[in-house]
């Protein structure tokens, strides 16, 4: 838990919560992104408040805001799409990594499922 750094061009909509969980940003993102595919507008809630980051399809680009600043954003749908899925790829791997334990989790194989991601070899410990 923490805070995610999310930065769209010179505006920053990173939280400072201090207490985001890295795999349910890592879902929320994703399927946010996946679900603008074939729609106009998304928002996601956080799981541990009512603050929520809003996406708005305009064109081949993303209208993105915040409950918890001011800001608006624009950016191509494909680059944030493309960002988050280096992102989400650089996280598991980490995870895998740094928390071996972690992937003997029994959610983890869906973790990756729901993310799309084929869930790796588990590793000798």
């Amino acid at each position: 838990m923490g805070d995610a750094v999310f930065k769209v061009g010179a505006v920053d909509f990173s939280t400072k919560f201090g207490w985001v969980t890295l795999l349910d940003w890592c879902l929320r993102l994703t399927v946010s992104l996946d679900d603008l595919a074939t729609k106009d507008s998304r928002q996601f809630e956080f799981s541990e408040s009512d603050d929520f980051v809003s996406f708005e399809r305009r064109q081949g680009d993303l209208l993105i805001s915040c409950s918890y600043d001011l800001a608006v954003a624009t950016v191509g749908y494909g680059e944030l799409k493309s960002a988050v899925r280096d992102f989400v790829d650089d996280r598991l791997k980490w995870i895998e990594r740094e928390f071996p334990a972690a992937m003997r989790n029994q959610a983890m194989p869906d973790v990756f499922s729901r993310l799309r991601r084929p869930f790796p070899p588990l590793r000798e410990e």
